[in-house]
Parts: structure tokens; C-alpha cells; sequence
């Protein structure tokens, strides 16, 4: 009997010494087999609606002789430190196994996420780092985790987005007509642009007009298009007609795109127009003939460049002398069309009584009548 309980004490030891030592040995060789056959693919991007699914695939093997549990907890990290994750399947991997497949898949919702980063997202590359945790073992005797990861680039869709120069198409004394362009890239080799944008013009004061524009851009393709926006005269338009000028504006844009959360305050961009005088330069020669004792006839040529790109003179003209007591001397109407870049001239005649000699002490007014309205333009002394 004692010979019996020594013999089973120093089987005891031995396991303890030898054979258990080595099994666990072995376990975590196997283990560590495993951890070490991890990998992950490169991540793929889709999008559907507003989610953006980014993909991979994990490998894993399990070349020992013993059945691996395993754990995974894949979770995506912006940039920004900002991090997603969602819990993975729990994985028995028989002993001597061959490489498993296991999808990978994280949602990111543009639908939930911050302006901040909406706005991020539209107009700025970002690297999503896939993370996937895996934790390896034997439970309860041993585990172990291993961590793999991979790079998936997220390219914007509007990039260098920009307003561009805007050009004066048309212009009359109450209003002008200006093409505001607006043009960016969609870098996203996925993502289309669908939506509109509304640009609101400022003068240093206050809200003077706006346009909207439609957009739609493929995935890959550059994008432009221009809005045509009118707006109310300077309220010096007498000003305007005779001095070259730049007319300063602001332009803000505001972006509304389809499957995408927020609406979007893109850019706000101050910009200068050139403006030419439509009337600029006058020049008056006068000469004067007696009609009888009492009267005279002063006859005369205005002559004019139509310094304006864009804005024809067309109209009624009807010259007008003044005196400083506020008497007038209306002469014949004529009709005027002087386009962009064009000399213009009128013709003078106004009969005026002999105590308003010399003719120094008289103003001429344009009296300009076009479609739209009608309205008196000082051009300065005959002296």
C-alpha cells in the first residue's frame, strides 16, 4: 500500500515536472502559431446612401495540434483620433486547420456624424486606419492578443472647391447682370455629388442678390458651372456713368447635397469688379450764333468713350442747359446706341436768351430716358 501511494506521488511529480511544462509549452507555441498567421487585406470603400461601408478581409490558421478559440473586435480610427468599433465574431479554429476568410466590414454613417466633420470629410483627404484585435487561447489555461491593421484613404469629393472670377455679362443704370462661376474636383473614386449650391452676394452693406446652381458630378471628374446673379445699381449710378470704378463684393456659398447630413456654409470670398464708365471723358465745343435781339443759338458736340465692357448706351438723349437760378433750355431728342469700347458723340442745340452770355455760366444735363427708366446726368459747365 505505501509502496502503491509513492509510486502514484512520483507519477504526480513527474507530470508536474515534465509533462505538464510541456504541454503548456506547447499550448502557447500553438498559440502563438496562430497569432503570428493574422493578417488583413486592404480595405475596399462603398458607399450606399449616406453609409460609407470601408471592407477587409482577416486570415487567419491555425497549424498546431490543438483547437484555438479566438475572439475578434474589428475598429476604424479617423485621422482625427476619432474611433468606431463593433464586436467580432467569437471563432473555434480546429487543430491543423486551413487559412480561414473571415469579412471585416465597419459603417460609417454621414447621417450621424458632427458638421465639423462633415465639412472635414467634403472638402479633405482622411486616412481610416482598420484595426482589428484578436485574442487567441485555450481557455482558461492561456491566451494571448495579436493586433493587425491596414490603411483605407478616403478622398474628398470637393476638392478645391473655389468661386471663380466673376465677369459682368450685362448692365444698365438700375441693375447688372454678373456670371458667378463655381468649380471644384471630386477626387472620390466613389462617392457622386448630387445637390445645389445658393451663392448670396454682399455689397459692403448689405444683401444685394443671389443664384443658385445645380450640381452633379461623377465620381473622378472635375465640375464647373456658372450662376447668373442681378443686382441693384450702386445708388451713385450718376457716378458710375461718368468715373471708371471697382465695385467690391462677397460672395457666400452655401451647399445642399443629396445623402449628405448638414447643409454645408462652404466659402465665403470677396472679389472686385472692374467697372468702366459708360460716359467717360466728355468733351464739349460750343459755338454760338445770334437767332435775333434777344436770343441765341448755341450749337455744339458732346463726345464720349463708352469705357464699359459690357453695357450699351441706348437710349433717348435730350441735352439740357441750366443757369444757377434753376432756369432750362431744352435742346432737340436724339437717339443714341454706343456699344462697349465705342466713341460716342451728340449733337448740341439750344436756344438760350442773350442775358445767360457767355455760355460759361451754364451746366449741361443729360436728360438719358432708356426702356427701363428715366432720370437727368450733369456732364459739367460749358466754360
Amino acid at each position: 500500500m505505501y509502496k502503491r501511494s509513492l509510486t502514484g506521488l512520483n507519477l504526480l511529480i513527474f507530470i508536474s515536472i515534465f509533462i505538464l511544462p510541456a504541454l503548456i509549452f506547447a499550448t502557447a507555441y500553438n498559440i502563438a502559431s496562430v497569432a503570428s498567421t493574422i493578417k488583413i487585406a486592404n480595405p475596399t470603400q462603398t458607399i450606399t446612401g449616406s453609409k460609407i461601408t470601408i471592407s477587409t478581409v482577416l486570415t487567419i490558421k491555425n497549424p498546431g495540434p490543438f483547437n484555438i478559440n479566438a475572439g475578434i473586435t474589428p475598429s476604424i480610427r479617423s485621422s482625427q483620433g476619432t474611433s468606431v468599433g463593433v464586436t467580432g465574431p467569437k471563432l473555434a479554429i480546429p487543430a491543423d486547420s486551413q487559412v480561414k476568410s473571415i469579412p471585416v466590414a465597419l459603417e460609417i454613417d454621414l447621417g450621424t456624424v458632427t458638421e465639423d466633420d462633415a465639412k472635414r470629410l467634403a472638402f479633405n483627404p482622411e486616412n481610416f486606419s482598420i484595426e482589428v484585435s484578436v485574442n487567441v487561447g485555450m481557455s482558461p489555461i492561456i491566451s494571448l492578443g495579436a493586433e493587425v491593421s491596414a490603411q483605407a484613404t478616403w478622398l474628398p469629393p470637393l476638392h478645391n472647391l473655389t468661386i471663380g472670377v466673376p465677369v459682368v455679362r450685362e448692365a444698365s443704370p438700375t441693375q447688372i447682370k454678373i456670371e458667378v462661376p463655381l468649380y471644384f474636383e471630386n477626387q472620390s473614386p466613389f462617392f457622386t455629388v448630387n445637390g445645389a449650391g445658393i451663392i448670396r452676394l454682399f455689397d459692403p452693406t448689405d444683401q444685394v442678390g443671389e443664384g443658385t446652381i445645380k450640381i452633379s458630378a461623377k465620381p473622378g471628374t472635375k465640375w464647373s458651372e456658372s450662376t447668373l446673379i442681378t443686382v441693384v445699381t450702386p445708388t451713385n449710378k450718376e457716378g458710375l456713368l461718368l468715373n471708371d470704378a471697382a465695385l467690391k463684393y462677397r460672395g457666400d456659398l452655401e451647399l445642399t447635397l443629396t445623402d449628405y447630413p448638414v447643409v454645408i456654409k462652404a466659402l465665403s470670398q470677396g472679389f472686385e469688379l472692374d467697372w468702366g464708365a459708360p460716359i467717360k471723358n466728355p468733351q464739349v465745343q460750343t459755338s454760338s450764333t445770334p437767332v435775333n435781339s434777344t436770343h441765341t443759338r448755341i450749337k455744339g458736340t458732346l463726345s464720349f468713350l463708352n469705357n464699359n465692357r459690357s453695357f450699351t448706351l441706348d437710349g433717348a438723349i435730350t441735352p439740357k442747359l441750366l443757369n444757377g437760378a434753376g432756369n432750362t433750355w431744352i435742346g432737340k431728342t436724339q437717339r443714341v446706341h454706343v456699344v462697349p469700347g465705342s466713341a460716342g458723340s451728340l449733337s448740341l442745340e439750344v436756344v438760350v436768351p442773350n442775358n445767360q452770355l457767355p455760355v460759361s455760366g451754364l451746366r449741361l444735363v443729360l436728360g438719358i430716358e432708356t426702356t427701363s427708366e428715366s432720370f437727368d446726368l450733369e456732364v459739367g459747365s460749358l466754360g
